[in-house]
């Protein structure tokens, strides 16, 4: 486990290290689909599975770190949520249309927290009258939570001046 592999090779009668990066963890089979919704709680809040299929697979058998699901086309109303609360370790939040999952875990258990991320509405939406009238795209990323500076390049000295008297004034005595 870890951020980086070191790996030797044979260079004819030398030797070479070389750093290798760890395999990034993949999604795949990742279904487009025309949902059916089902009633989620109480009556009038709708609940749709995103996803039956989804794969998470990570070659080197590192552990993920974290990950994303997003509703792209976000109106107010909207919400993720994860049903399946038998993996430990993975922790989620959910504001404005972006479901951040954080905690160390396997690829087979972000699987199944990604599997059973569903998206609600507090209200109909008339989907029982017209259910093809509202869209909804939704992206999962899966990954190493960031802990870089989030901001690599800081602004220049706001005070260009070389001088680091402040005082303008070179007689000691006022």
């Amino acid at each position: 486990m870890g951020t980086m592999r070191a790996a030797l090779i044979l260079l004819g009668l030398g030797l070479a290290l070389r750093e290798v990066t760890p395999a990034a963890p993949v999604l795949g089979a990742l279904e487009s689909f025309n949902r059916h919704f089902s009633y989620y709680e109480t009556p009038n809040e709708i609940a749709l599975t995103i996803t039956d299929t989804l794969t998470v697979t990570d070659a080197d058998g590192d552990n993920i770190n974290g990950g994303t699901v997003v509703v792209a086309t976000y109106e107010a109303g909207d919400t993720l949520v994860v049903t399946d609360t038998t993996v430990s370790g993975v922790t989620n939040t959910y504001s404005a249309g972006t479901l951040t999952l954080s905690g160390s875990a396997n690829a087979a258990d972000y699987q199944t927290v990604l599997r059973s991320v569903k998206y609600f509405r507090p209200d109909t939406w008339g989907f029982e009258d017209n259910p093809n009238t509202h869209s909804k795209t939704f992206t999962f990323e899966v990954g190493p939570t960031p802990t870089a500076n989030p901001n690599p390049n800081p602004s220049p000295n706001p005070n260009p001046n070389p001088n680091p008297n402040p005082n303008p004034n070179p007689n000691p005595n006022p």
